[in-house]
């Protein structure tokens, strides 16, 4: 499957959310999320691409390996992305430890996950960075349509991954 994406920085949450209602999103849910990212210390394995993360919310435990798309745009984040629903997270670090992959990263956040049509919108709020707000589609039109629903403009956008907005504000 195939990811596209951007990012809206610092926003009014409550400003959001309230805009959000008004266009007829539908609030999914809204929930604190840990996320591990990890991968092989050995990078021949599956290259500089091999992220795989370990996603753990409060009803449910998800695996995802992002991978470069053959499909470019510098206005968007672009990835091929694999994910899957596991039962056992612990079972899953057990798993992952024993092919050799290592932790990364831990990071906790808020997640508010909004939908309309086939739209994804996430607020995000990790520590010690301003909440802001992420869209995914299936074209950069929808996704266009959104960022002007919202009542902001394509050059207020961002198209960085998470480890590039850690390190933003690290």
């Amino acid at each position: 499957m195939e990811e596209i994406e951007l990012k809206i920085l610092e926003i009014d949450k409550e400003e959001v959310e309230k805009r959000l209602d008004e266009i007829g999103s539908s609030k999914v849910f809204e929930s604190g999320i840990l996320s591990e990212l990890y991968r092989f210390e050995n990078k021949d394995i599956i290259g500089d691409e091999g992220l795989i993360r370990l996603r753990i919310r409060d009803d449910k435990s998800f695996v995802t390996r992002k991978m470069a798309s053959e499909q470019s745009d510098s206005d968007l984040k672009i990835k091929k992305e694999i994910e899957f629903d596991v039962d056992d997270p612990e079972e899953v670090r057990n798993f992952f430890k024993s092919i050799g992959l290592t932790k990364t990263l831990e990071n906790h956040k808020k997640r508010v996950k909004w939908v309309k049509d086939d739209v994804e919108v996430v607020l995000d709020k990790h520590e010690g960075i301003p909440w802001f707000l992420e869209i995914e589609a299936d074209s950069k039109e929808e996704i266009k349509e959104m960022v002007e629903d919202l009542g902001y403009k394509m050059d207020q956008t961002v198209a960085l991954g998470a480890l590039e907005l850690l390190n933003r504000y690290d």
